[in-house]
């Protein structure tokens, strides 16, 4: 991935994505996808008090065509060490894909950035942290259903103190 390939290797993995939850969810993806942009924080301790947070910043941005937020991606190019693509909602219309891009730490030497010349580019999808089975499919939009994850939590405890 340089940076004149970076809006088709986006959309080369953008499609890669749509595949990806199509085989491990059971959920509708629509093909029309609209994108948000988040930067990545390496400053976690844990991932998912970041997600909760990461996503109440998202549910506040208007998704935006590739067209759009490519420009800001290339202005940053250099300093970029990875980007992620989550599929943020899926809609009966559209999906929204996350651009989750993380930059190199410039707290970090230089040694450890001199072989990556390019910055890495995955596709993911975030598995619920209570399914136990991963080839069972799931819901995609299990992250924006609190009352899901509340029942989930309150089910795995009651279970645990059942079996002490």
């Amino acid at each position: 991935m340089n940076i004149e390939s970076l809006k088709d290797d986006l959309i080369t993995a953008s499609k890669s994505l749509l595949k990806l939850a199509r085989n491990t969810t059971y959920s509708s993806i629509n093909d029309h996808c609209l994108y948000i942009l988040s930067e990545g924080n390496y400053d976690t301790d844990n991932f998912h008090i970041s997600r909760k947070i990461r996503k109440t910043k998202n549910d506040k941005k208007t998704p935006q065509l590739l067209e759009t937020l490519t420009p800001i991606l290339q202005n940053i190019y250099d300093d970029l060490f990875s980007i992620e693509l989550y599929i943020y909602h899926a809609k009966k219309n559209q999906t929204i894909i996350e651009i989750l891009y993380y930059l190199k730490d410039k707290n970090s030497s230089e040694e450890i950035f001199e072989n990556f010349r390019y910055p890495h580019l995955h596709s993911k999808i975030n598995i619920p942290f209570w399914l136990s089975m991963k080839d069972k499919k799931f819901d995609i939009n299990w992250e924006h259903k609190p009352y899901l994850i509340q029942w989930k939590i309150l089910k795995y405890r009651f279970t645990k103190f059942l079996n002490r």
